[in-house]
């Protein structure tokens, strides 16, 4: 008998929705930092993960080994639990789906369908609890697992959850479009995903005998790259977000919706959810003590969680830049360049760790502006490509002013600039980058077409030496292919930003066309064609 399929007859009762919890929340602990990572909203403060974690322990815990076979029973204490237990936003929203389940389950006994209405109905208790939903979040699982189970109906419990697991990872992937601040950090939603790892947990259990304790890859996001948006964090490094303030609420007759429009008129991201007799509240505010004494006044509070996010904030974005700087252990390229097509064309080339330096129409560089950008970077070892015989003898004189690995490469040209771009290798080391750039050096030719002293003549250059003059750059061009030696060669022209394409193609056409020449639209000022032989 295969492992799973003696879990086809599972019985469905108190035990069993115990145990996928169970499950859930070792998934959620395990990938607790990876969560953590990617939170950034309502607050980047970095504790989605923590305090997930925290409100599934307090379910786990009130059990003590002591599981309700009745599933209604059993339901009804995880809504309690993680009510009371509940952490943060993301923790008061979880709770929100083990009030659901409760109140799908109530007194009947455990199924498939009651399971999938929980969905639906903690996505309109959400709702109900925040001033202000927002997709893209916790409740846009909710809602389309709700949805995702109306074709379940039939499906065993095993199938069911899978499906649903499933579903919540894509709906994951789809957050940062839903939500800027998302979009904006390059991540996707921190409590949608450990909503989903929660979701995963219980499928290892029912399905594979597991005990939830899995890794979970973030959707859409690559941890060997530059990890948060850099930009992100200058952009709410200087915000003021207050405290983060949770308790409970215990009393008689207590009015949860007049609370939630009380306490959402003073602090923000704010979560009201209980019913007469109990309330927790969830509030961002930089007064915390104004909504506790009025909440106070109402009945017994309990439960206090008041922690300062902006020095969670503070904390959050000190890490994450520690984990740039060490995920960016390889190569940076600095290249000087100009004409907007050519440093285009770079950042094409090498998407990460390229510091392109624009320089005038002489390509002089400016000592201290390249210094700067070797400060900026963040690796140790640079590649520095002149682009230019000037630029080559004056990096020299940089090398001494820091105490990065600066390696030149005796680039003369911008196309033997892009040349070197092109057999960069980020996987390889920095000594294995720079000996194949150097070799590919040994490989390409050069020339170029500009205007002369004489009005209307152009001159053509090849490896920096003029050999012949044409009455218009495109005649220059044609005359300096056809004096060279270009067998089993690929030809690469480069426009300038005078430079007319059409006639430039058309020129081409009429004299070399068996040969495979091709044409990119450098933008560059000093030249009217730049040419690439290799």
């Amino acid at each position: 008998m295969k492992k799973n399929e003696s879990n086809k007859k599972l019985e469905l009762n108190g035990n069993l929705l115990f145990k996928i919890i169970q499950g859930g929340t070792k998934a959620v602990e395990n990938n607790k930092d990876k969560i953590n990572k990617i939170n950034v909203f309502p607050v980047p403060d970095g504790d989605t993960g923590t305090n997930m974690t925290l409100t599934l322990k307090s379910i786990i815990d009130s059990f003590q080994n002591n599981n309700e076979i009745h599933a209604g029973e059993s339901s009804k204490k995880m809504y309690e639990s993680a009510l009371i237990g509940a952490r943060g936003n993301s923790g008061l929203i979880l709770s929100q789906f083990f009030k659901g389940l409760s109140q799908a389950i109530n007194n009947k006994n455990f199924s498939v369908q009651n399971f999938i209405e929980a969905f639906e109905i903690a996505k309109n208790n959400s709702i109900e609890a925040i001033p202000n939903p927002t997709s893209g979040t916790m409740i846009t699982i909710y809602s389309d697992c709700a949805n995702k189970g109306k074709e379940l109906l039939n499906k065993n419990i095993i199938d069911t959850l899978e499906i649903l697991a499933f579903q919540a990872i894509e709906t994951v992937k789809k957050t940062p479009s839903m939500l800027d601040i998302l979009q904006e950090a390059n991540v996707v939603d921190s409590g949608a995903f450990g909503l989903a790892v929660m979701l995963l947990g219980g499928v290892d259990v029912i399905k594979n005998n597991g005990d939830g304790n899995i890794n979970v890859d973030i959707p859409n996001f690559n941890p060997n790259k530059t990890d948060i948006n850099e930009k992100f964090f200058s952009d709410i490094s200087e915000e003021i977000w207050g405290y983060c303030t949770v308790f409970a609420l215990t009393g008689e007759n207590l009015d949860p919706e007049n609370l939630k429009i009380y306490i959402s008129n003073i602090g923000k991201s704010t979560i009201v959810t209980g019913n007469e007799n109990i309330v927790k509240v969830h509030t961002h505010t930089t007064d915390p003590g104004k909504i506790i004494s009025y909440c106070s006044s109402f009945g017994v509070l309990s439960n206090f969680d008041i922690k300062s996010m902006d020095e969670q904030t503070k904390e959050w974005i000190a890490k994450q830049k520690k984990n740039i700087k060490l995920n960016n252990s390889g190569t940076s390229i600095i290249s000087d360049a100009h004409g907007e097509g050519i440093i285009k064309l770079m950042g094409e080339i090498i998407t990460k760790n390229l510091y392109v330096n624009k320089v005038d129409n002489s390509m002089t560089i400016i000592q201290n502006n390249l210094l700067e950008i070797i400060e900026a970077t963040e690796t140790n070892d640079i590649i520095y490509l002149p682009n230019n015989k000037k630029n080559y003898s004056l990096f020299k004189e940089i090398t001494d002013l820091t105490s990065k690995n600066l390696f030149v490469i005796p680039s003369l040209s911008l196309q033997s600039g892009i040349s070197c771009l092109f057999v960069f290798d980020e996987k390889s080391s920095t000594k294995e980058n720079v000996a194949r750039m150097n070799e590919v050096l040994d490989d390409i030719k050069t020339g170029s077409v500009e205007n002369s002293l004489t009005k209307n003549n152009f001159i053509a250059k090849f490896e920096n030496k003029e050999i012949i003059t044409g009455n218009t750059p495109e005649e220059a061009l044609i005359n300096l292919i056809g004096n060279v030696s270009l067998e089993n060669s690929l030809v690469t022209v480069y426009t300038g930003i005078e430079s007319n394409k059409e006639k430039l193609e058309k020129a081409l056409k009429d004299n070399f066309s068996t040969m495979e020449i091709e044409i990119i639209e450098g933008g560059q000022p000093s030249y009217n064609y730049l040419i690439g032989i290799e």
